[in-house]
C-alpha cells in the first residue's frame, strides 16, 4: 500500500502536464495560422503592387 501514496500526486501531475501540452499545442497552431496569414498578405500586396505598376505602365504608353 505504501507504493501507492503518491499516485494521487502523480495523475494531478500528468493532468496538469497534458493540460499544459495542449495549451502550448493550441498556442502553436495560432502562431501558424498567424504566420499563414500574413504569408498570404504579403503574397496578396506584392500581387497587387506588380497589378498597379502594370497598368501605369501600359497608362504611360498610351
Amino acid at each position: 500500500m505504501s507504493g501507492n501514496v503518491g499516485d494521487g500526486d502523480e495523475i494531478e501531475g500528468l493532468r496538469e502536464a497534458i493540460d499544459r501540452s495542449r495549451r502550448a499545442e493550441r498556442v502553436g497552431w495560432a502562431a501558424i495560422a498567424v504566420v499563414v496569414v500574413l504569408g498570404v498578405g504579403a503574397v496578396l500586396a506584392v500581387l497587387a503592387g506588380v497589378l498597379l505598376f502594370a497598368v501605369m505602365a501600359v497608362g504611360v504608353t498610351d
